[in-house]
């Protein structure tokens, strides 16, 4: 099935005339005539003004199977997991690097302590 074969697919599914689609997606009736009979491609910005008004994904639009859909989905969520393990392990060094200096400054603090006890006993 072609694109415009599956526009006017989800077109009539959805109960709406080419004049209506029209009206909706600001692309003009002869033009959506056209592009449903296969006389005219459709360009990415009409693909996703029908996609939008239409309610469906561009694989849909596309004809991708739904397996395709979902690999698709899976592989930006697998990106999205790696971005954020990378986040947390910049944190994670982060946060040792401030417990170091935060051990430092307590050693710091234990010998000037020291140094304060001592010089108090020699008064």
């Amino acid at each position: 099935m072609a694109y415009g074969e599956r526009i006017k697919h989800y077109r009539v599914l959805r109960r709406l005339s080419q004049e209506d689609l029209a009206a909706l997606t600001g692309i003009t009736y002869t033009s959506i005539s056209r592009i449903e009979h296969g006389t005219r491609k459709v360009t990415l910005e009409e693909a996703v003004r029908f996609v939008t008004v239409l309610g469906i994904s561009l694989e849909d639009l596309a004809g991708l199977p739904a397996c395709v859909a979902q690999q698709n989905e899976v592989k930006l969520l697998a990106q999205h997991c790696v971005q954020k393990a990378r986040e947390a392990e910049a944190a994670a060094q982060r946060a040792e690097a401030a417990a170091a200096r935060s051990e430092e400054a307590a050693k710091r603090l234990e010998r000037v302590a020291d140094q304060m006890e001592a010089g108090a006993r020699t008064h």
